[in-house]
């Protein structure tokens, strides 16, 4: 009986030695995380330019914009929805995978840009067919590079997608896992924005939609890095 109880106690003891060392590896993670340290900010790399096979990963419904129009003396607004779009593809000189975000309004006219994008991912897209069914759908994307400034003045460089086409047999194709394609819509999927969706498009949902930008807190808040790809369908930012 001594040796079991003798037993006991020192199980007893070392248990209660490894929760005297966890408690105090947590006491250091906490102090440690009150202390200053510098952090350096996390380097945004611009898309290449060039033409590149591609696969959307993305189609997300992110909410209404009001968009500006000047004709000569004249100016009108008009309110559209929107759908952001992310395109993944190999830069080809590094092998590099890459993804770049387009947001476009959600008008299908002769000459819009979401008519571009719908003939070149699926030619065969019949009228009534949901926009979802773009997603994972191939293509050729056309990627340039323009200089600007932003709000700042500060000189910018901008990745913007051109041109999309029908996707080319003969260059290399990307991989892509189906974990990685997301679908949102602004209407039903706001409980699940922060499990996958883009912080470029969480952030204009967040800070400048009409249906939750006008009450978020930081609607002043710098754009994230991503953000920098104006498009003819830009939204004002």
């Amino acid at each position: 009986m001594s040796q079991d109880n003798t037993a006991t106690q020192g199980t007893n003891a070392t248990q209660a030695g490894v929760t005297r060392q966890d408690t105090s590896t947590k006491q250091v993670e906490i102090e440690s995380s009150r202390a200053f340290k510098k952090v350096e900010a996390k380097t945004f790399s611009i898309a290449p330019a060039g033409v590149f096979n591609a696969v959307v990963i993305e189609v997300a419904f992110i909410g209404t914009y009001t968009r500006t129009f000047t004709k000569g003396k004249e100016t009108t607004s008009r309110d559209y929805e929107f759908v952001g779009f992310a395109f993944k593809f190999i830069d080809l000189n590094t092998g590099v995978e890459n993804i770049i975000y387009s947001e476009v309004a959600l008008t299908y006219v002769d000459g819009s840009r979401l008519r571009g994008y719908i003939d070149g991912l699926n030619p065969d897209f019949k009228e009534g067919d949901a926009l979802k069914k773009l997603l994972s759908g191939k293509c050729n994307i056309t990627i340039t590079h323009t200089q600007g400034k932003d709000k700042s003045g500060e000189a910018k460089t901008y990745a913007n997608i051109v041109n999309i086409v029908e996707h080319n047999k003969n260059m290399p194709d990307v991989p892509v896992d189906r974990s990685e394609l997301q679908y949102f819509d602004i209407l039903n999927d706001m409980a699940k924005i922060e499990e996958g969706l883009n912080s470029k498009h969480r952030w204009l949902i967040q800070n400048k939609s009409h249906e939750y930008g006008s009450n978020a807190s930081s609607v002043d808040a710098p754009a994230p890095a991503e953000q920098a790809q104006p498009q003819e369908d830009a939204i004002p930012f």
